[in-house]
């Protein structure tokens, strides 16, 4: 029985220098100890927030900048019949207040916007009859030369208010190379001025096939000789064309 108990001590003895301890409470592993699966902590990409400016911003749903209606510089038109034209031709600053921008190869608030193409007229119509609640549009062809030979009040001159160019036009003798303010010379006998010289300007009408796109103008130019500026000259280009020889007026039928 001694033996019994003794081989029993012994054997406990033996088995307890080779267990290993285990701890009750959790130990924080060791790099070498993570998990090769376990997964990565995310990260936190931060995104650059971009406020276009060009865009209206919105608030309570109101545009934080309006358009500026009030500051739009007037067009003055003249009565010709069942029709309105414009007194002068659509300057710079008319232009700038509805685009915001200017084109115009010569710079000044009062000179004539040169420099746009049919389309761009286009585009210009179409905003400021937004922002004035108006109908302008470019004139027809007959419209134009209509006014630009007086109406019923025509005098039957070569050009818009005289027979002598130079009284009633800047063109290639006089211009010195460049546009002029628009109602510096005389008018024609319906008080519109600049129909013949300064810039040449656009009307509704096609030149030949629609297919090839091309948009009659008139009135002659400051680079061009008299012959453009009679009222019988008749061009035309492509209606992307722009030039620092190329402009308009208004017409309105209200």
């Amino acid at each position: 029985m001694k033996k019994l108990s003794l081989f029993i001590v012994y054997f406990f003895l033996a088995f307890a220098s080779k267990a290993q301890v285990i701890p009750v409470f959790p130990v924080k592993p060791t790099d070498g100890d993570k998990k090769s699966d376990a997964k990565p902590k995310p990260k936190v990409v931060y995104k650059e927030k971009i406020i276009y400016r060009d865009k209206p911003v919105e608030s309570t749903g109101s545009k934080v900048n309006p358009e500026p209606q009030n500051n739009l510089p007037a067009i003055e038109m003249v009565n010709v019949g069942n029709f309105s034209i414009g007194k002068y031709e659509v300057t710079q600053a008319q232009w700038v207040a509805v685009m915001g921008s200017n084109p115009s190869y010569f710079k000044g608030d009062n000179l004539p916007v040169e420099q746009v193409s049919w389309d761009d007229v286009q585009i210009f119509i179409q905003k400021l009859n937004t922002l004035t609640g108006k109908k302008y549009r470019l004139p027809t062809e007959s419209e134009w030369e209509f006014a630009a030979k007086g109406g019923i009040q025509s005098h039957g001159y070569n050009y818009a208010g005289s027979n002598d160019l130079s009284v009633v036009a800047w063109y290639e003798e006089n211009s010195v190379n460049t546009t002029q303010p628009v109602g510096q010379k005389q008018p024609n006998e319906l008080s519109i001025y600049d129909l013949s010289g300064n810039v040449e300007e656009w009307v509704n009408d096609l030149w030949g096939d629609k297919a090839f796109g091309f948009r009659v103008y008139r009135g002659g130019s400051w680079i061009r000789t008299a012959a453009y500026c009679l009222l019988t000259y008749r061009c035309y280009g492509n209606h992307s064309l722009r030039s620092s020889f190329l402009g308009f007026r208004m017409v309105s039928s209200e």
